[in-house]
């Protein structure tokens, strides 16, 4: 039976891509979900619920997660298949 809930951020915004990029991440950099959530200040617990998308990471998580990896918060939305992050003049 498929789950009850939609995995999206927003309307238009599948949490999907953000979870298997945010596991990709970790994996990776050779970090067990515990050293990742303390890097970044979650629980190994959110680690674990957020790559299985049962839970909508916070706009911190998001950025400090973008931070931590030096990648663009488009990439790991999923708005772009570039890491990179642009600087503007």
């Amino acid at each position: 039976m498929a789950p009850s809930h939609i995995c999206q951020v927003g309307d238009d915004m599948p949490l999907q891509v953000f979870s298997e990029r945010f596991k990709a991440l970790r994996k990776a950099n050779n970090l067990t979900q515990k050293e990742f959530g303390t890097a970044i200040g979650i629980g190994r617990n959110t680690v674990t619920d957020i790559e299985t998308c049962r839970r909508t990471p916070s706009p911190d998580t998001f950025i400090a997660a973008a931070k931590y990896f030096n990648v663009s918060l488009d990439y790991i939305w999923g708005l772009t298949d570039d890491p990179r992050i642009l600087q503007t003049a």
